[in-house]
């Protein structure tokens, strides 16, 4: 028995009546305008006052959508670009709406306004100087703290690194590059609540920071103390010399900052003894025993009494 052939039904041809395009309905001609008042009619006030709201939305809200780079700078498009600045369609070049150059010029512009660097003006002197007024606000923190450490390690030596006490508060941990004698690596220095700045904080844990704030670089006092002690036997020994048999040593190339470094490390460890023989000193009743000395003393005496004061003792004799 043959199938019924299906009913296939017909359209007529879009066409244009007085500017609506209509179309073949088993009901007759519908109008697009009828069917679009009768989507309206089912539409809930909240919907018709949205759809209202999104109609009259400028075509244009801002200029940065009409802008070719926008997509690039913010990473939703590729730049069709190599490494050597060529485009990977040559025959396409000519045509491309930015050329690589404002491309290059537009991300580094865009680069300088959120990355840009300040100009620093100061100089040589200002910065040391400003690293002088850092370490001075602290000196009593600092002198504390070493005096602190100088009294725990009295038994164990500088041999030994100090462990901090499990029931102290740990506030936060401080990266730093330590710098030993035989090693250099990085750790989490802990602070704790006691510690009054960072620097007195490394101090009581026998390490002394390369800046006032914000250090990165820490090296040991028994680091120090033997430099210290060294150079008293052989004056002539520097600190380029001696950072680079540290080098020498960890296995690691010389850098020139490691030398400025441990200078400014170096700089506050003998003002640190020097401020702690000033209070034995006055512990004792010495500081005005010697003023009297001076002042019944010939000039040439008394200056030879002077060129003398200053720190005689080393770690663990405060």
């Amino acid at each position: 028995m043959p199938k019924p052939s299906a009913k296939r039904s017909t359209t007529s041809s879009s066409r244009r009546i007085s500017g609506q395009s209509t179309f073949w309905h088993a009901n007759g001609r519908v109008s697009k305008m009828a069917q679009e008042e009768a989507r309206l009619a089912r539409l809930s006030n909240a919907q018709r006052h949205a759809e209202e709201a999104f109609r009259d939305m400028p075509d244009n809200d801002s200029a940065i959508f009409d802008n070719p780079l926008t997509d690039i700078l913010d990473g939703t498009t590729l730049a069709d670009i190599s490494h050597a600045g060529e485009d990977f369609n040559a025959a396409g070049a000519a045509d491309a709406p930015v050329s690589n150059e404002a491309l290059w010029q537009a991300l580094r512009d865009s680069h300088n306004i959120l990355y840009g660097r300040r100009r620093d003006f100061r100089t040589r002197r200002d910065r040391t100087q400003a690293i002088v007024d850092g370490f001075k606000l602290q000196m009593e923190a600092i002198t504390d703290a070493y005096m602190d450490w100088s009294l725990k390690s009295k038994d164990q030596g500088m041999g030994a690194m100090l462990q901090a006490d499990p029931d102290e508060m740990v506030l936060n941990h401080l990266p730093l590059v330590v710098i030993d004698v035989f090693s250099a690596y990085e750790a989490e220095v802990p602070m704790f609540a006691r510690d009054k700045f960072v620097a007195s904080g490394l101090m009581n844990l026998g390490l002394v920071p390369c800046s006032p704030y914000g250090p990165t670089v820490a090296i040991t006092i028994r680091a120090l103390e033997i430099f210290r002690v060294t150079s008293l036997r052989y004056p002539r020994l520097g600190i380029q010399p001696y950072m680079r048999a540290l080098c020498d040593i960890h296995g690691v190339p010389f850098r020139t900052y490691l030398s400025s470094q441990f200078s400014v490390a170096f700089d506050v460890y003998l003002a640190t003894l020097a401020a702690v023989e000033k209070r034995i000193q006055k512990a004792l009743g010495l500081v005005m025993f010697k003023a009297r000395l001076q002042a019944l003393s010939p000039p040439g005496r008394a200056l030879g009494l002077a060129g003398r004061a200053g720190p005689a003792h080393g770690p663990g004799r405060a």
